[in-house]
């Protein structure tokens, strides 16, 4: 008969923090509703959501239509985080990129 292993002394079962992936739109449109103030994206969230962004690979907060962004609290540590911070700065869009970016919402 085989023993069951009892959990050693002082485990803790939760569950993880929430992985969800801002939702770029929301963040695009709360942005533009008050152009040039800095809004808390995400804390400790992943380091590559801001990547993403910074390298132009997001379309609802592309640089060419006008968003800016800084991170703090960078970790080099497994896993990657880091605090978002973004504006938008409507003297930084591009008319045309504009355009593109509405006709692709519908």
């Amino acid at each position: 008969m085989a023993r069951t292993r009892r959990p050693q002394s002082g485990v803790a079962w939760e569950p993880p923090p929430s992985a969800d992936r801002p939702n770029w739109q929301e963040v695009a449109d709360e942005l533009r509703s008050r152009p040039m103030e800095w809004m808390k994206v995400y804390e400790h969230g992943r380091a590559s959501w801001a990547t993403a962004v910074q390298l132009g690979h997001v379309n609802p907060v592309h640089r060419r239509l006008g968003f800016e962004l800084t991170t703090t609290d960078n970790t080099r540590d497994t896993p990657r985080t880091c605090t978002l911070y973004m504006r938008y700065n409507p003297d930084l869009a591009d008319e045309l990129a504009e355009v593109l970016n509405s006709s692709r919402r519908g």
